[in-house]
């Protein structure tokens, strides 16, 4: 009899801790649903008076759709009113949008327009953002050269040795290391390569710093 009112009291508090844990996990989405509502409108607050970061942020919530009811339209005007006032990645992402017609609209003059827009800013994200755009082939046609062009540019603005652009000035010297080393959009240069892949290194990057140590052991070889 004792064992079975155990068992009973058992039972009794593991349905109270299961009560206990739903009970957490919807006051933790109310509480984080609160906190997303709050961001968006903050966002659209920001967006409204102007500022140019605050409308490509909600340009993007509007595009993924979780937060906000996915509308690309709207995403696209944002990120038009971004991109007149200069902001350079939403130029960048307006050119996409006219790239790919994401909001009906698909207009290869437009996209080539913003693009060449955004390269005109001297600013390093936008630059770096731009400069993987061609290199990758994303959302542009793919074209080596150009890439290297707007890489060589990072490395010769004021602030590339702002700690603040590390990640950006680390990865760009690294690609450029890897571009002189296979030949793409210039011809080769095992010293050119050595030279940005050193300073890569410099900056942390441990795969820039293999390349190094895999260039010494193998002479002839390209990276992969």
């Amino acid at each position: 009899m004792q064992q079975k009112r155990q068992i009973f009291l058992y039972v009794l508090a593991m349905l109270a801790i299961g009560g206990l844990t739903l009970a957490m996990q919807s006051l933790n989405s109310a509480h984080k649903q609160t906190g997303l509502t709050k961001y968006i409108e903050r966002l659209n607050t920001m967006a409204e008076e102007g500022h140019t970061k605050s409308m490509h942020l909600l340009a993007l919530e509007y595009e993924k759709g979780k937060v906000l009811p996915q509308d690309f339209q709207k995403a696209q005007e944002w990120l038009q009113r971004g991109a007149e006032l200069g902001f350079g990645n939403a130029q960048i992402d307006l050119a996409r949008y006219y790239y790919h017609g994401l909001a009906g609209e698909k207009n290869l003059d437009k996209a080539k327009e913003w693009y060449g827009k955004a390269e005109q800013l001297v600013d390093i994200t936008t630059l770096h953002n731009l400069g993987l755009a061609y290199l990758n082939g994303r959302d542009v046609e793919q074209d080596y050269a150009k890439a290297r062009e707007l890489f060589i540019l990072i490395t010769q603005s004021s602030d590339f040795s702002n700690e603040q652009y590390k990640t950006e000035t680390r990865q760009t010297t690294k690609l450029l290391g890897y571009l002189y080393l296979r030949g793409l959009g210039t011809d080769p240069s095992r010293k050119e390569a050595i030279k940005w892949l050193k300073i890569a290194a410099d900056k942390g990057d441990e795969s820039a710093n293999e390349e190094l140590l895999n260039l010494q052991k193998m002479p002839d070889r390209k990276a992969e």
